[in-house]
């Protein structure tokens, strides 16, 4: 994800995961989860977590891509004439389709 994008519609390149948190309190997604899978008890609800975390980690992960993926890039036009500066750009970082 970058925000060198014409419209600007990508969160900048960053190292620390601000654009890809959940500001929910944990004990919202806690409850959610659990009535979802109908779990009654403390036990259960980490037996659930233990068996079903690859797969919880699949369905966040998909939710953010869905959420917070880019709009397919398209080059950008430089009105001071140095485009081929921004084409050479584009071929170092092997720039392309969004996911």
């Amino acid at each position: 994800m970058n925000n060198s994008t014409p419209s600007l519609l990508c969160p900048p390149l960053m190292n620390d995961g601000r654009h890809g948190t959940n500001y929910s309190p944990n004990a919202d997604i806690n409850l959610e989860l659990q009535k979802k899978n109908n779990i009654n008890n403390s036990n259960d609800y980490r037996a659930f977590l233990v068996n079903n975390a690859s797969a919880l980690m699949q369905q966040n992960l998909a939710s953010f891509e869905a959420a917070a993926s880019c709009k397919e890039y398209s080059p950008t036009v430089d009105p001071n004439g140095s485009d081929s500066k921004w084409v050479a750009y584009d071929k170092e970082i092997n720039y392309g389709p969004a996911m």
